[in-house]
């Protein structure tokens, strides 16, 4: 890993530790953006969101997708997903999540 996404990613895990709101992660080969876009669609009347914009889910997109995590927010939803083994352990110390999902 180079210095610079290192770097990001590291900051990113910093800001999310600031905040202490339950997290959803979706991972899996197919169908991350639908389950979150779902989810957010029945949660979002209950919760103030942060979510992956798009389909965020890189080594780089997901540190970019915490960064979005502020105090108003009570409820976060993050889509994962890895090319090469060992990705999902650092994004999983990324955003932390209380719950992980696995499309089918």
């Amino acid at each position: 890993m180079n210095d610079t996404l290192s770097a990001l990613q590291q900051i990113a895990a910093y800001h999310r530790r600031q905040f202490h709101i339950p997290v959803i992660g979706i991972t899996g080969s197919n169908g991350k953006t639908i389950v979150k876009e779902w989810l957010y669609q029945l949660l979002h009347p209950d919760y103030t969101i942060v979510r992956s914009p798009k389909s965020f889910n890189s080594q780089i997109g997901v540190p970019l997708s915490v960064w979005q995590m502020n105090a108003s927010h009570t409820l976060g939803i993050f889509e994962a997903g890895i090319s090469q083994p060992g990705e999902m352990e650092r994004l999983e110390k990324l955003f932390s999540p209380l719950l992980a999902c696995l499309p089918i």
